[in-house]
């Protein structure tokens, strides 16, 4: 195995389980009592992933691909401008690692409904907690919209826009 394939192994089971030993955090980096962001991306291609990686790898952390997707954990998450309008990135608040975990399921949620809103760049995850909340429950999106979007007419202009923020 190489190196690259040991990291993305370690990441692997500190977002979805079993949480490693304490020396193996330090041997790739990490401090066990750390706080860390996590995030996902939407890419899946190999290359692409690879230069995301470079490109953030001052942030310092670990990167790989979890679930056929590019994801990390990062003392520090990556500058906007580290990020090309045509990717999409979720990012959660820094958290220790026995809450990583959680905070990777809620980034893969948020993704998927930022992906569907059609939403590129990068997004804290609180920043789409509407639309993750929302693509969870439709029923309750259907009947938001209906409640709140009912008055609006579609021929006016600054109501298609109202409509189109909301």
């Amino acid at each position: 195995r190489t190196h690259r394939d040991a990291r993305t192994g370690l990441l692997r089971r500190l977002l979805i389980g079993p949480l490693p030993a304490a020396d193996e955090l330090a041997r790739f980096g990490l401090e066990p009592a750390g706080r860390y962001h996590c995030l996902v991306c939407d890419v899946t291609d190999p290359n692409s992933a690879r230069r995301l990686e470079q490109r953030w790898s001052g942030c310092g952390g670990l990167f790989g691909t979890v679930e056929g997707r590019l994801a990390g954990l990062t003392p520090r998450p990556p500058a906007a401008g580290t990020v090309d309008a045509t990717v999409l990135v979720v990012v959660a608040p820094a958290g220790p690692l026995s809450d990583i975990g959680a905070a990777y399921r809620l980034c893969v949620e948020a993704r998927q409904a930022a992906e569907s809103f059609g939403r590129r760049g990068l997004h804290g995850v609180a920043d789409l907690a509407a639309e993750t909340a929302l693509a969870g429950q439709p029923l309750l999106a259907e009947l938001l919209s209906d409640s709140l979007l009912h008055g609006l007419r579609p021929a006016d202009e600054f109501h298609r826009e109202l409509a189109s923020t909301a």
